[in-house]
């Protein structure tokens, strides 16, 4: 920095010099682009060493399909890509470049005021290969890892179920995230928040679908999935679309002496019944603990009404089927019974 009093005489003229020191193997931080090459940037671990303050370097990178790059540093230090000669776009740890196929400069700024400055850099590649048109086959009872790398993103994967049975599903760190499960008809059938539930399924073909569950998301997330078969003693499904045999049937009037009994067995947990009325008329509803469950009455074309403690309802004659869940997670292994006469 030059200082000048305020009385200089502007026609004076001074000469300024400046002293260098030529670095040499230093690497290039042309940020104009001019020079022909660069070095090569490291997929993986990489050491990038500023020889003096201030100093920047650049380095290039090719890619043949679209890919996201995540860099990761042991101290601070600015890196950007430059997009054009002289303009440079800087992001976060927590935030990725896309890269569209081609070729791509990415500058290392230090932040350090000493002479010399080491950064340790891990460069992790990412390619987004699940989608709708690439779903990934998973198995149960192995762990797989998801990564979702942006705001909207969802990944796909594929597996099959050969017999009854109930599967505990597991994401961990997975309180963002949103998981969708549909059977081979694109029916989804379940919906699994906060990383955890327990899912019901019959003999078929699965897909699940994972994204995030954070209204505009500025972060990458790492999820490890787990989808383990769990013994279950549930005599009563969580779907209306099970085969008939697999439900127990009741016919009004249900009195005490012939009571519906059921258990909440698992949080989320819901019940089905089939109920067959022979006789239409009026018939009064209860359930033990009504403050803690819910029931509805679905008729013959999918139609549901909420049925209330002690409440009259008329009913016509034909197949229907009540459902019958908990408030809260702390009805989780509450048995009840329900009365319908």
């Amino acid at each position: 920095m030059v200082k000048f009093h305020r009385d200089v005489i502007a026609a004076v003229t001074y000469t300024i010099k400046f002293e260098s020191t030529p670095l040499s193997g230093d690497v290039s931080g042309d940020m104009m682009l001019t020079q022909s090459s660069y070095e090569p940037l490291v997929i993986g671990d990489m050491t990038v060493l500023f020889e003096a303050k201030w100093d920047r370097d650049i380095y290039e990178f090719t890619n043949e399909q679209q890919v996201d790059l995540q860099f990761f540093r042991d101290v601070d230090v600015t890196i950007c890509e430059i997009t054009a000669p002289g303009v440079r776009d800087c992001k976060w740890e927590s935030e990725l470049f896309t890269l569209a196929p081609g070729t791509h400069y990415f500058m290392f700024e230090t932040l350090s005021h000493l002479p010399t400055y080491t950064v340790n850099v891990r460069v992790e590649m990412l390619m987004d290969l699940s989608d709708e048109n690439h779903k990934i086959p998973v198995e149960l009872g192995v762990p797989f890892d998801v990564i979702i790398e942006r705001d909207g993103d969802l990944d796909y994967y594929t597996f099959e179920i050969t017999e009854h049975q109930f599967i505990d599903v597991l994401i961990e760190n997975g309180h963002p995230s949103l998981a969708e499960i549909y059977n081979d008809q694109g029916l989804m059938i379940q919906e699994i928040y906060y990383g955890q539930g327990i899912v019901e399924l019959m003999p078929g073909s699965y897909v699940l679908v994972i994204g995030e569950n954070i209204s505009d998301a500025h972060e990458i997330y790492h999820f490890i999935v787990h989808l383990d078969p769990i013994a279950i003693a549930d005599p009563d499904p969580y779907t209306r679309d099970f085969p008939v045999e697999y439900y127990r049937e009741f016919t009004l009037p249900i009195d005490y002496e012939n009571r519906i009994t059921g258990t909440i067995d698992y949080e989320d947990d819901i019940d089905y019944f089939r109920i067959v009325i022979t006789t239409p008329g009026s018939y009064v509803f209860s359930i033990s603990d009504s403050t803690k469950l819910y029931a509805y009455l679905y008729d013959s074309d999918g139609q549901r009404e909420r049925l209330f403690q002690n409440y009259h309802y008329d009913l016509v004659e034909g197949t229907y089927y009540l459902q019958v869940y908990g408030s809260s997670s702390f009805t989780v292994n509450s048995d009840y019974y329900v009365i319908f006469r």
